[in-house]
């Protein structure tokens, strides 16, 4: 997941950065310089992405039920930190007049905004956390079962630390690996109910699981039983599965991207936009063409906006980039019916396309009158 967002340029690095960096501001022994940094650190997390927000009141929500005594102060910190940066942001996007459009894109895809075409809340709620088991499940719920996530191995670890300090009676009821469970199955159930967990959202598990995963396997270091055969097994287990867990993220990758080189060529992409598309277009494309696009077109709209595009933005359309085949398109990444709805026999298709296998790509045009 970290490695998904690494590759494709999200925000979501941003996120991981920060929280990363108040993880480690934990560590700090004097409480008010600790205190202090972690507000200002919080201040930052609403500029870098609502989701960091929502991970960081959850978390730190679990750590405040594991030792409320321990962490209070560090969570009020946050939360006061957080309220200081959405405040920022609402004055900085509402002197720019689009703080409506923020709120709109941001809870757009939220259970609440879901719920709102009649449908029960409840089974909303069900049916996207029971899609988190699904190996084939949707994108917006994907995170932990993910061929490319490095979940399953960490979580199968942690329930290796888990059972092994449960029958060696050394288990803590606030021990690491307790905790680490914990995260690995609340986070991932409480962001699919509450919207959507997908494969770039499963660092918010991966990073606190691997801390507890660390934690864990320092403590049994220092247990006096934790020697010869158990030593060696536990060792030989912990490093299998690390290197699975790691396997799956960049060397995986680089694997993959050196097998498929010539066809992930981005390039082939630019000048396919370069050859269809004029400064004073206005398109609606497929993520697969965002870079290249996005400095090309006058204007672009992209498909987790288009549940809220007005009629007169798709009247405004000049053309439509997407990947014509059925098995592409979802609820969330519609076809061309779907995005010009009732305006399609408006619209033809070109004869220009682009398949290199990674990237698949038609040209639609709006017919001149």
């Amino acid at each position: 997941g970290i490695n998904f967002s690494y590759i494709s340029g999200r925000y979501d690095i941003v996120c991981i950065l920060l929280c990363l960096i108040i993880f480690f501001l934990f560590s700090i022994n004097n409480v008010k310089k600790r205190l202090f940094l972690i507000t200002l650190v919080g201040f930052f997390l609403p500029s870098s992405g609502l989701s960091s927000v929502v991970f960081s009141i959850l978390f730190l929500s679990i750590l405040l039920v594991f030792n409320y005594q321990l962490f209070w102060k560090e969570f009020i910190s946050v939360v006061v930190g957080i309220s200081c940066g959405l405040l920022f942001l609402y004055l900085l996007y509402s002197s720019n007049g689009v703080w409506n459009d923020f709120i709109n894109m941001s809870f757009v895809h939220t259970t609440i905004a879901e719920s709102s075409d009649k449908r029960n809340l409840i089974s909303i709620i069900i049916n996207k956390t029971k899609s988190l088991f699904y190996t084939k499940a949707d994108y917006t719920c994907s995170g932990c079962l993910d061929e490319t996530s490095s979940w399953p191995a960490l979580i199968i670890l942690t329930l290796i630390i888990f059972c092994y300090e449960l029958l060696t009676r050394s288990l803590k009821l606030r021990s690491s690996s307790t905790l680490g469970l914990t995260v690995a199955i609340l986070i991932p159930f409480f962001m699919c109910a509450l919207g959507k967990y997908p494969l770039y959202y499963s660092w918010m598990s991966i990073l606190p699981m691997l801390i507890c995963i660390f934690h864990s396997i320092d403590k049994l270091r220092q247990n006096r039983t934790f020697y010869g055969f158990k030593k060696i097994l536990i060792y030989s287990i912990f490093g299998i599965l690390l290197v699975k867990a790691n396997y799956s993220g960049l060397p995986s990758a680089i694997i993959l991207t050196s097998q498929q080189w010539d066809s992930r060529n981005y390039e082939q992409v630019e000048n396919f936009i370069d050859k269809n598309i004029k400064n004073n277009d206005v398109v609606y494309a497929d993520f697969q063409a965002f870079y290249a696009i996005k400095e090309k077109a006058k204007k672009v709209y992209f498909p987790t906006y288009h549940v809220q595009m007005k009629d007169d933005e798709i009247n405004k359309l000049s053309a439509i980039i997407i990947d014509p085949r059925k098995q592409a398109r979802s609820s969330w990444n519609p076809d061309l019916s779907d995005i010009v709805k009732d305006k399609e026999s408006q619209w033809y298709e070109t004869e220009e396309a682009l398949d290199t296998k990674i990237y698949t790509l038609k040209v639609y045009r709006k017919k001149i009158d």
